[in-house]
């Protein structure tokens, strides 16, 4: 089955380590995460439960250095298809992003979807095609944000 999470609200990532946390208990699971390269409270918790975690990414896009980036994201596809058939349950955690920012080509994510288990693909601006192929879609809105009032990033619950 295949999990899309997107939209502009908060809880995409987190909503994909739950699951990725129940699932551990019946199966092993990797989670790949594009875009980031970072520690953060999930990616460590994870790791101790058993999760695979890996990251490929050179951080936040600004535009530069973009050739770097798509290796780095082709580097993680590469990984995810080399190594898919030891999980029961793979996150691409912020796959969407990079295909928003055309970092990947939607056909080579559209290659890994027929996948033998589940598969969730997370990040905002997620395209028409992978919302016609999933068979869970959830779309998180933002209503209301504290960086809307110029709150910065707080450990233990945006990161």
């Amino acid at each position: 089955m295949i999990h899309l999470y997107t939209g502009d609200g908060k809880g995409k990532t987190c909503a994909a380590f739950g699951l990725a946390l129940r699932h551990s208990f019946y199966g092993k699971v990797l989670i790949v995460q594009f875009m980031k390269r970072e520690v953060s409270g999930e990616v460590s918790k994870a790791k101790e439960c058993g999760i695979v975690v890996k990251q490929f990414g050179q951080g936040f896009f600004t535009g530069e250095n973009f050739e770097e980036h798509c290796e780095s994201v082709l580097d993680g596809l590469n990984f995810v298809r080399d190594n898919m058939k030891k999980y029961s349950l793979i996150v691409l955690d912020e796959i969407n992003v990079v295909l928003s920012l055309k970092l990947l080509s939607l056909k080579k994510v559209l290659s890994l979807l027929d996948f033998k288990g589940e598969i969730v693909l997370t990040g905002r601006n997620a395209p028409k095609e992978l919302f016609d192929r999933a068979d869970y879609v959830t779309v998180f809105e933002k209503l209301k944000h504290p960086f809307d009032r110029g709150v910065s990033a707080r450990e233990g619950v945006e990161f």
